[in-house]
């Protein structure tokens, strides 16, 4: 069953206090809040992903649903076969269906848009299922907070169990690292676990009464987690070295935590209905108050607009910062799929993959013409490059068994209208690499494309229309070292 909504949204500009933790000076900063009601009264809504669709989707705990967000504010609810299932954390499965936790009925849910709901019942009874995500191995890996184990299941929904050393330590959320070992926040122990794939567990203790909630991996290749208790966000190493960083407002509850396309690390202040950033690197906690009151902000992940969602569990939305590096645009790497897969750069704009893990992944040209290549790069890394000149560019891993890759189609620059016999400037590269030509088509009315530019080193050229009125088509590719890029999407001029 699904429930749709096509919501309109709230944006507000809202001015941000920096504080700077370790040295260097503070300035305001402001960021535009965009946020969307949910339909369903009193949903709840907590745990977020970025979806192998390139939309977020989300946990309604209290109305038994899954949720989906577009770009652009349309929210769909999906019930949860099982009622009273309160769906609590959720991940995108390497089979491309989202995966997530059912504490009340101790079950483990799988949703694939195309079939439907599967649910698996966890071995260990009421064993009070809390977080999820995707372990490097491919497997869905998951915190039993009441059997004191770390779960696994396949996606073909075979368990595996592994209790932990300490007793009732309280396992309650998982991420996969950079290091390839799963990190749980145990907030009963207060301690953080790196589990291995195979099972070995080794603790690391926090300071007293931190009581670790919720964590993630970082940009920089360590992980990172919120301590609700000492009003605090940690990291620590992969060696397990801990480094702590105060939160300026008082008792703001922190709560969700996620790596964001900008590098930095993001979480939600639910005592306070703030969403806060940290710079990686320097320690700079900035804070943005959520406009609806009393929001209490409770899940969040980065967006594959470059966007940070989060969910709103008590003003019952869903919202986002507007995170996006102007002239910037932005896909997705998952294990199983790049999302989207083609993506229109305008001429001169950069292209930011963001790789969402937990496996590695490459961004390598295709061409021939060895443009660009990022090299093995982890969960929560970014690789950008600018897009300079006009074409159809493919890209791959070059990371083995690795499928992923896509194409960067960038057209060029003309004006959508014109005069006879009055010339008008066609721009196909804002910069050429080194020993590179462009070669330039246009197609006159009714007619086919023919070579108007060859082997030229311009950046742009002067066009008269002379055919007559219709509509001019041109289209580029980049050439270099013998190689070629693909032509670039048709831009069209009517002239009249």
């Amino acid at each position: 069953m699904r429930s749709r909504t096509g919501n309109t949204a709230r944006v507000v500009l809202v001015a941000a206090g920096l504080v700077v933790l370790a040295g260097g000076s503070a300035s305001a900063t402001t960021r535009m809040v965009t946020e969307f009601p949910i339909s369903t009264a009193g949903s709840h809504p907590g745990d977020m992903t970025v979806g192998p669709d390139g939309n977020t989707w989300f946990v309604e705990q209290k109305s038994g649903k899954i949720g989906e967000v577009t770009h652009n504010g349309t929210i769909t609810g999906f019930a949860v076969p099982t009622k009273l299932s309160s769906p609590t954390a959720i991940a995108s499965g390497p089979d491309g269906a989202l995966w997530f936790t059912e504490n009340s009925t101790n079950k483990i849910g799988r949703y694939l848009p195309s079939s439907g709901f599967k649910e698996y019942t966890i071995p260990t009874a009421n064993s009070s299922p809390r977080g999820i995500t995707v372990g490097p191995d491919g497997a869905l890996w998951f915190t039993e907070f009441n059997a004191n184990k770390i779960g696994r299941i396949t996606t073909a929904g075979a368990f595996h169990e592994y209790t932990l050393p300490i007793a009732a330590s309280g396992p309650s959320r998982i991420a996969a690292g950079a290091d390839g070992n799963l990190w749980v926040t145990q907030t009963k122990a207060n301690e953080i676990a790196r589990v291995t794939p195979t099972g070995s567990v080794t603790e690391y203790p926090l300071p007293s009464g931190a009581t670790p909630a919720r964590i993630a991996a970082g940009p920089d290749g360590n992980v990172w987690f919120t301590e609700a208790g000492i009003n605090e966000v940690g990291q620590i190493t992969p060696s397990g070295t801990i480094t702590q960083f105060a939160i300026p407002t008082v008792a703001s509850n922190p709560t969700a935590i996620s790596a964001g396309a900008d590098g930095n690390v993001w979480f939600t202040e639910q005592g306070a209905g703030k969403i806060a950033r940290i710079t990686v690197g320097n320690g700079h906690v900035t804070e943005y108050p959520i406009p609806t009151a009393n929001s209490g902000p409770g899940g969040i992940t980065f967006g594959a607009n470059g966007q940070i969602w989060f969910s709103e569990s008590t003003g019952n939305k869903v919202g986002y910062v507007l995170d996006a590096t102007g002239h910037t645009t932005y896909a997705v790497i998952h294990d199983n799929a790049t999302e989207p897969a083609g993506r229109v750069v305008h001429l001169g704009d950069s292209m930011r993959w963001i790789f969402a893990g937990p496996n590695q992944h490459s961004v390598t040209d295709s061409t021939g013409m060895g443009l660009y290549d990022s090299g093995p790069l982890g969960p929560v890394s970014t690789f950008t490059y600018p897009f300079t000149a006009a074409g159809g560019f493919p890209y791959t891993s070059t990371v083995a068994s690795d499928t992923t890759g896509g194409t960067i189609k960038v057209p060029l620059v003309v004006p959508a209208t014109g005069t006879q016999n009055t010339p008008f400037t066609v721009t196909w590269s804002t910069a050429l690499p080194v020993g590179a030509t462009m070669n330039v088509q246009v197609a006159t009315p009714g007619g086919s494309f023919a070579t108007w530019q060859s082997a030229t080193t311009a950046l742009s050229g002067s066009y008269t229309p002379t055919a007559g009125p219709g509509v001019y088509q041109f289209e580029a590719q980049l050439v270099s070292g013998g190689h070629t890029s693909g032509w670039s999407p048709i831009a069209r001029v009517t002239v009249r």
